[in-house]
C-alpha cells in the first residue's frame, strides 16, 4: 500500500547473491533436482543499525540468465519477483506462509546478535506461478518482539 516493504527505520542489507549447488531441503522446497544450481539471498534486516531479521531465499538457478540482478547484491526496489516478473513474464499468483518459533542457530546467532539458542521467530514462504511451479522459496528469522504483518481484502 505504501510502495515500501519496511517500515520507518528499518532497512536491509543483502550479504550475498549468488548461484550455488542446491541443498536437498530447499530443492524438496523448490521441486528441482538437487543436483540443480539455485540463485540464493540473504538479507539482515536492522531496525535503527540493530538487526532484527535475516532471510534468505531460492529461485530456480535457470532465472540467473533471464534475470541476472537476482545475482547482485545491489537492492532490487520492485522485490525479486517484481524483477523477474518485468523481465521474464512470470508472476507470482499465490503464496503459502508458514511460521512457526524454535532456538536460534549458530547462522541466526550471527546475524541477529543474539546467543545460538536464544527463541527465534521462524517463517516460510513459497510463492507460486501460473503453472503452479515455485518460482521463490524464503526462510527467516526475527529476534522476539518483531511482529510479521500481513494486510489483505477478502472478496
Amino acid at each position: 500500500r505504501t510502495g515500501r516493504i519496511y517500515p520507518p527505520a528499518e532497512r536491509a542489507v543483502i550479504k550475498s547473491a549468488e548461484l550455488v549447488p542446491c541443498p536437498a531441503a530447499i530443492a524438496d522446497a523448490l521441486g528441482v533436482d538437487t543436483a540443480a544450481e539455485v540463485i540464493q539471498r540473504h538479507r539482515v534486516t536492522y531496525r535503527d543499525d540493530v538487526p532484527v531479521s535475516a532471510s534468505t531465499t531460492w529461485m530456480p538457478g535457470n532465472l540467473a540468465l533471464e534475470a541476472p540482478r537476482l545475482l547482485s547484491t545491489e537492492r532490487i526496489v520492485q522485490g525479486t519477483v517484481g524483477y523477474v516478473r518485468e523481465v521474464t513474464g512470470r508472476s507470482a499468483v499465490r503464496g503459502v506462509d508458514q511460521a512457526s518459533a524454535r532456538p536460534a542457530t549458530a547462522q541466526d546467532a550471527e546475524d541477529l546478535k543474539v546467543p545460538a539458542g536464544s527463541p527465534v521467530a521462524c517463517e516460510r514462504n513459497r510463492w507460486y506461478d501460473s503453472e503452479g511451479n515455485v518460482l521463490e522459496y524464503g526462510e527467516s528469522v526475527s529476534v522476539p518482539g518483531r511482529w510479521s504483518s500481513h494486510e489483505y481484502e477478502i472478496t
